[in-house]
């Protein structure tokens, strides 16, 4: 089409469709196909700045004696070449691509995600070109498309990629891609399982240096890539994440039954900012911006063992892990590196083994650690990050960065030998290098900073254990004295306790604190003999060469808070050894009876009496 008043304004349009196309002459071993094609070009040339809109425009072309095709092109697609239609590829029975495929180029406005502090996004034209998919299948290996298949397949598949170039600086490129398949996995291997279910891809990318990427949120751009003939996928991946790499998947592994792992995973390449926990005596924290690869899981089940899967399994299992790791780089200097992860486990021991082994339930991993030495770690406090541990599903890391440097194992552990030794309780320990000085207390009673070089903590909390003879068996469910009429032995019940081993200043320290809710000697007729304590407190606090001790309540802002919930306070000011016990019985027959509160304390108080 040229304007009539001027020859220099031009227009083109095509609208064609074609049953079948096909390569010939490939012989039997090479296949080429696509069906229900169609082609669509609208452009504008010359002088001419807008393309036709058709949705105004009548125009019919004769493609056949007495038949006529009416173009229809949406004019809301600027200026477009589109290609689409359903494809078939087999090579010599190696290789096979079948689905709906589309290519598309034209013009596109976008929106890119708001710089820091910024109230307005910029808003950028691009050329788009877009490739996209849908229903597709794929095979790789031999025997392809019959029951004997052996290889690699992927199954319905869809996807929409957009490689975007700014219109007036081709220097600033963007590419954003979002995929799916239901199904990826190796086939045709008896015995051997290894596939990705529900597979999610996401990426959003931009290639110049400090450029922001394209928002495809609610509100900014509006993309729908063509993945056919008649479908589409609309890009919703958030620009507020910034540079985007993610894969998410459900696993499932299976080596001959011997091995096998299943669960969400999600892997997430993306840039943020972080907090990093004060320094002694900053009132402010230091925030970056930092490259970010994350690792997450959920519902992930292993066993290693024979007979997985039934009542006669035997073997090592870990069930119910929910996982999320995190490394962090420095954008402007990558030598400047954090590591963070925090993990749980309902259950992880061995199976069908009897009572010989122990197992662990409920059992928790906490780490946050700085590369570089005298770099402060990640104050996960003050921004807590949500790593993705599958399509749908998050964990939080939550770490308190004034703690230091962590490494903490909790878990609760049962162990019964045979029912003549029997143990029960949630042990943990734990590793870190505190952020601020020590306050270590003199003889004389004054304060002064040491450095911790490290800090050790065993702990453990509502303990029971018993030696003996249990007729029945000891019942897991139950307290000892809850079941203290078929118990014959000596038991402890209701302990909590923290053991910290610290080293600084070229000294170590050590400091107990152990609370016990009751110790007795069970089935003896109590008319007859009784012996038993109640409410015990067990607590030590150790000196130095010179004297001095550590002062935890002073350090630690009134006391150090152990364990995941903080439920083992440490709060000794200074040197200490002591033991305490609430009620105290003994009593032989109706000869002897003593009761009462009993307590042994060696403490410092420094030059002044209290």
């Amino acid at each position: 089409m040229t304007s009539k008043a001027s020859n220099t304004r031009k227009w083109t349009a095509l609208q064609a469709s074609a049953g079948s196309v096909a390569f010939v002459g490939l012989g039997d071993s090479v296949k080429i196909q696509a069906t229900n094609v169609g082609v669509l070009i609208n452009q504008a040339d010359g002088n001419a700045t807008d393309v036709v809109d058709f949705s105004a425009t009548d125009l019919s072309v004769a493609v056949g004696t007495g038949k006529e095709l009416k173009l229809s092109i949406d004019k809301g697609l600027g200026e477009v070449i589109r290609a689409a239609g359903t494809l078939t590829l087999d090579i010599f029975g190696f290789f096979q691509v079948s689905g709906n495929l589309a290519v598309e180029k034209r013009s596109q406005t976008v929106t890119l995600a708001k710089k820091s502090g910024s109230t307005t996004a910029e808003r950028v034209d691009v050329d788009l070109l877009s490739i996209g998919g849908s229903n597709l299948t794929a095979f790789a290996g031999i025997k392809g498309g019959t029951a004997d298949e052996l290889g690699l397949k992927l199954e319905n598949v869809a996807f929409g990629l957009a490689l975007m170039t700014g219109k007036s600086d081709a220097t600033r490129k963007w590419t954003s891609l979002e995929a799916s398949a239901s199904r990826a996995g190796f086939v045709g291997i008896g015995g051997l399982t290894i596939s990705a279910n529900n597979l999610v891809v996401n990426i959003n990318q931009a290639d110049k240096e400090n450029d922001q990427v394209v928002d495809f949120s609610t509100g900014a751009t509006v993309l729908a890539v063509p993945t056919g003939v008649s479908s589409t996928l609309n890009l919703s991946i958030d620009g507020a994440k910034g540079e985007l790499i993610r894969v998410d998947a459900c696993i499932v592994i299976d080596l001959f039954g011997f091995f096998r792992v299943s669960g969400n995973f999600s892997i997430e390449s993306a840039t943020t900012k972080v907090a990093l926990s004060r320094k002694s005596g900053q009132t402010t924290s230091e925030v970056i911006d930092v490259d970010t690869l994350t690792i997450g899981g959920s519902n992930v089940n292993a066993f290693a063992g024979v007979n997985g899967g039934t009542d006669d399994a035997i073997g090592l299992a870990l069930e119910g892990v929910n996982f999320g790791i995190g490394f962090y780089t420095d954008k402007k200097d990558a030598s400047r590196k954090w590591t963070a992860l925090k993990a749980s486990a309902t259950r992880f021991g061995f199976v069908g083994i009897g009572d010989f082994l122990p197992s662990l339930r409920n059992l928790s991993v906490d780490i946050n650690q700085a590369t570089r030495e005298g770099d402060q770690v990640i104050d996960f406090a003050t921004r807590p990050v949500a790593i993705p541990t599958g399509p749908s599903s998050t964990i939080t890391v939550n770490h308190n960065g004034a703690v230091g440097e962590l490494i903490r194992v909790e878990a609760d552990l049962t162990l019964n030998l045979f029912n003549f030794a029997y143990f029960s309780g949630r042990l943990g320990f734990e590793k870190y290098t505190p952020a601020a000085p020590l306050k270590l207390r003199s003889k004389s009673g004054t304060l002064s900073d040491v450095e911790a070089t490290s800090m050790m903590a065993i702990t453990g909390q509502n303990i029971q254990a018993f030696v003996g003879y249990a007729d029945g068996g000891i019942d897991s469910s139950r307290t000892l004295s809850q079941q203290a009429d078929r118990l014959y032995g000596f038991g402890v019940e209701g302990v909590d306790f923290g053991v910290v081993l610290v080293k600084a200043g070229g000294q170590s320290y050590t400091t107990v604190d152990v609370a016990m809710d009751r110790m007795s000697i069970f089935g003896i007729d109590q008319s007859v003999f009784e012996l038993s304590l109640e409410g015990i407190r067990f607590k030590y606090n150790s000196k130095d060469s010179s004297e001095a001790a550590l002062n935890y309540a002073a350090s630690f802002n009134g006391a150090l808070l152990l364990g995941s919930s903080g439920a083992i306070k440490i709060d000794s000011t200074g040197y200490q050894l002591g033991v305490y016990v609430q009620k105290a019985t003994l009593a032989i027959s109706s000869f002897l009876y003593i009761s009462g509160a009993i307590s042994l304390e060696k403490v410092d108080y420094g030059d002044k009496l209290k």
